[in-house]
């Protein structure tokens, strides 16, 4: 697939003479789109080299790192069939990896919307983001929940062990791994839940699938059994040990018992709300980290509640 973008794309170039990361010798090139200044680009080229430095990327060889405007962004991925809400994506056939301004600086809606999709405190996209990326350019792999594993990987340690796309099925973190993660949010709820079952996207058909991976959580109509999926990036996190994201997915399903409670869109993120300040109060999560994550539940935008009638 071509990228129309590359032919205007021109400006600062970096670290061209040596190897950007200590202790491995990949090819890396560093860009910025058309309407950045110098100065930007520099800031925001210097945190992407900080989060590369300590991770092991021997195996990545050359690669291309794109910073595009946010007001440029969504255009682009939509012309090329793309999710405009994510904010970063990988070509494998080009080495090219590219990444939303708003990663790298506040934007008051845009942040908004990305802190909401993603259900990531705003300083943690950023390195969420690019460890994702580098799981898709490390290990040649387009599989998005294998990816997500990798990126786990190297956030954690700084490396990650890729697994043949032919090979077996299970993702790094094991199946166990997922139903502790959950086992140890419904611990932290104020009463006992119904049934939460781990529901994996993959399986579901066509459509149905696209929407369910825009999900972390769900209840059918009338239905006592809250439904986790599998794809989830909170519950990823969680698998991974993290109690701030353990917290967060507890705080989801909490979300989707309200429903099952009769609660409409607006009661339901209200008793959100309502237990992550709990959390944050009792000191379970971090209180900075806790009280972005507050704000940015307070401050959802109203098109789900619309959607929701």
């Amino acid at each position: 697939m071509g990228w129309p973008l590359l032919s205007v794309l021109l400006i600062w170039r970096f670290a061209e003479a040596g190897p950007v990361v200590s202790h491995v010798t990949p090819n890396l090139h560093f860009h910025c789109d058309v309407g950045y200044t110098v100065s930007d680009c520099e800031a925001q080229l210097r945190r992407l080299r900080s989060l590369l430095e300590p991770l092991e990327l021997t195996q990545l060889g050359e690669w291309t790192w794109i910073l595009v405007r946010s007001d440029d962004w969504k255009p682009i991925l939509r012309r090329v069939g793309r999710d405009p809400d994510s904010p970063a994506f990988t070509i494998l056939e080009k080495h090219q990896t590219f990444l939303e301004e708003a990663l790298f600086r506040f934007d008051p809606a845009r942040s908004r919307t990305l802190i909401e999709k993603w259900r990531t405190p705003l300083d943690q996209l950023l390195p969420l983001a690019v460890s994702h990326e580098l799981g898709h350019a490390l290990c040649r792999d387009t599989d998005e929940p294998r990816t997500n594993e990798y990126a786990a990987q190297l956030r954690s340690t700084g490396t990650t062990t890729c697994h043949s796309s032919r090979g077996s099925s299970v993702p790094i973190a094991s199946s166990k791994a997922y139903e502790r993660a959950v086992h140890n949010a419904v611990e932290r709820l104020p009463r006992r839940s119904p049934l939460v079952s781990i529901i994996d996207a993959d399986e579901a058909r066509p459509g149905v699938r696209e929407s369910m991976r825009k999900l972390d959580a769900f209840v059918t109509k009338g239905g006592k059994i809250v439904y986790v999926v599998k794809q989830s990036a909170v519950l990823e996190r969680a698998a991974s040990g993290s109690p701030l994201y353990e917290c967060m997915l507890a705080s989801i399903i909490w979300h989707e018992m309200a429903h099952i409670d009769g609660a409409d869109e607006r009661g339901a993120r209200r008793a959100e709300e309502q237990l992550w300040a709990q959390f944050v109060r009792d000191q379970a999560v971090d209180t900075i980290a806790g009280l972005r994550y507050l704000q940015a539940l307070t401050r959802r935008p109203d098109d789900q509640l619309i959607a929701a009638r």
